[in-house]
């Protein structure tokens, strides 16, 4: 119990800090600009261009609804075994949030695109809050954690 009150304690001091250090405007339009563009490339399934919105390293991680990927290399497969059966249509995010600190951000948004399954089956609708952590790699940011929940 002592170690998750200090955890808790840990991150709420961590997000005061982030809140009350303003990040730099080209750096909040940068990371929407990555926000943005994963989920663009992501519709399109143009995987290589995707794929440079991510860390691709150990310290990598995916909480999306049921399936938690490891490995950039574990969701990359996924997204590849996806795209063999659904086009993505209508892809948007919208009500972002945006706190950046130093070379680490953090954002909240809602994610928004229609699953057009083609085997025939019935369009899906995908509506999920995603909470991202960015940080910045040689200049870029890229995504280091992703979680979804369904709206």
């Amino acid at each position: 119990m002592r170690y998750g009150i200090i955890g808790l304690l840990s991150g709420l001091m961590m997000v005061a800090i982030v809140n009350v250090l303003p990040g730099r405007c080209g750096d909040m339009e940068d990371v929407k600009a990555v926000l943005e563009g994963q989920t663009s490339a992501f519709a399109a399934a143009d995987i290589g261009t995707w794929s440079k919105y991510w860390v691709q390293d150990a310290g990598f991680t995916m909480i999306n609804r049921r399936t938690v990927f490891a490995s950039f290399s574990e969701l990359k497969e996924a997204v590849l075994e996806f795209h063999k059966n659904i086009t993505v249509a209508d892809p948007k995010i919208s009500d972002v949030e945006i706190h950046v600190s130093g070379d680490v951000a953090w954002a909240v948004f809602t994610n928004h695109w229609i699953a057009k399954y083609k085997d025939g089956r019935p369009d899906a609708t995908n509506l999920g809050t995603v909470t991202v952590g960015l940080i910045k790699q040689d200049g870029q940011w890229k995504i280091l954690r992703f979680h979804e929940t369904e709206k």
